[in-house]
C-alpha cells in the first residue's frame, strides 16, 4: 500500500511517497503556482512523479494527504489560502473527483506537521506540547492530554495570529501586530529591512536580497546591527512563546521551519527568556528545542492523514 504526503508551501509544493512507518521512499519539489489552474496542474504532476519514481500506479495509491498553509474544515473545504487568494475552495471534493481509488485528507501544514513530530520527531512522547514553524507566517500545532488538537468544525489553532505590539505594517490577515509579522522568516527579514533603513550603525548587511540565515550568520560574527536585530526578534520569539506556555503548560516547544537551524545557538535564550515570562516558572520548565523531521515533517505528516 502506498500512502502519498503533499506539503504546500507559500515558495514550493512538495510531494512523497511514505511507508506506513515514516519511511520517505520518493519525493519531489516544484515551486507553488501563482493560480488555481496551475496550482492543481502543480497536485497532479507531483502525484504522478512521485508514483512514477517509485515505480507503481496511481491506482495502487491508497491515501492522499494534504498539508496546506490556510483553514481547513473536517469535509477539505480550505478558507483563507492567502497565497493564491483564494477565500474558500472545495480541495478535498476535487482531489477526490481526480483520485476515485484513493482516501483523500486535507489538513493546515502546521497540524500536518505537529502530527509528524509527535509521532516520530522532537514531541514524540510528550502528553502537552506545542510546534511552531517559522516560514512565510508562523504555523502553529498544539498536542494537547496527547493529542493533537482541532475546533469542533476542525479548524487548527493560529498561535501566529495573536498580537504582540503595535507593527510598522499589517499582517496578510488585515490585523497589526501578529506574532507572525516579528518572528516568522518573512518577519524577521522586513523587521532587519526597517532596522537598516533606520539607523546608521556599520554593518556588513544590506537591505536587498536579506535573508534571515545571512542576519544569523552576520549576528554569530558579532555585526552590531545584526545583534540589535535578532535581540529585538529574541524577545519577541520570547514573548510569543511565554504567552503560549502560560495559556497551555506544555512540557516542550518545538521550533521547525526555513531557517531553525540557524536558531540552534539561540534556542537557550530564548528558552531562558521564554520560561521567564511564564507564571509557572517555579513549578515548572517548558524545553524549547528544534524541530527534528525540519523540511520533511509536512509530507510525512500529509501522508500520516490516511495512515
Amino acid at each position: 500500500m502506498y500512502y502519498i504526503g503533499i506539503d504546500i508551501g507559500g515558495t514550493n509544493i512538495k510531494a512523497a511517497m511514505v511507508a506506513r512507518d515514516g519511511t520517505i521512499l520518493e519525493k519531489y519539489t516544484i515551486k507553488t503556482p501563482k493560480n488555481l489552474i496551475a496550482f492543481y496542474e502543480g497536485l497532479q504532476h507531483c502525484i504522478y512523479r512521485v508514483t512514477q519514481k517509485s515505480g507503481t500506479t496511481t491506482g495502487k495509491i491508497v491515501g492522499i494527504g494534504v498539508g496546506i498553509p490556510g483553514n481547513v474544515d473536517k469535509d477539505g473545504m480550505v478558507y483563507n489560502f492567502v497565497n493564491l487568494g483564494i477565500e474558500r475552495e472545495a480541495l478535498g471534493e476535487k482531489l477526490s473527483k481526480l483520485y476515485t481509488g484513493a482516501k483523500v485528507r486535507i489538513a493546515n501544514d502546521a497540524y500536518v506537521a505537529g502530527l509528524a513530530e509527535h509521532e516520530f520527531g522532537a514531541l514524540k512522547d510528550c502528553r502537552n506540547a506545542i510546534l511552531l514553524t517559522l516560514g512565510t507566517g508562523i504555523g502553529s500545532s498544539l498536542v494537547l492530554n496527547g493529542s493533537l488538537y482541532t475546533s469542533t468544525q476542525g479548524f487548527t489553532p493560529e498561535c501566529g495570529h495573536m498580537s504582540i505590539r503595535k507593527n510598522d505594517f499589517d499582517c496578510n490577515c488585515g490585523n497589526n501586530g501578529c506574532f507572525e509579522t516579528f518572528c516568522s522568516a518573512t518577519g524577521f527579514t522586513k523587521q532587519a529591512i526597517l532596522f537598516l533603513e533606520k539607523n546608521t550603525l556599520n554593518t556588513s548587511l544590506r537591505p536587498s536580497g536579506l535573508s534571515p540565515i545571512q542576519i544569523l550568520e552576520a549576528y554569530a560574527q558579532g555585526d552590531a546591527a545584526a545583534v540589535r536585530i535578532t535581540d529585538r526578534f529574541v524577545e519577541d520569539l520570547s514573548i510569543g512563546i511565554g504567552n503560549l506556555i502560560n495559556m497551555f503548560l506544555p512540557d516542550k516547544v518545538a521550533i521547525g521551519g526555513g531557517f531553525s537551524k540557524g536558531l540552534s545557538p539561540l534556542l537557550e535564550k530564548i528558552e531562558e527568556k521564554s520560561n521567564a515570562k511564564a507564571l509557572n516558572k517555579f513549578k515548572q520548565k517548558t524545553s524549547v528545542v528544534r524541530a527534528e523531521l525540519l523540511n520533511d515533517a509536512g509530507v510525512v505528516g500529509a501522508a500520516m492523514l490516511n495512515l
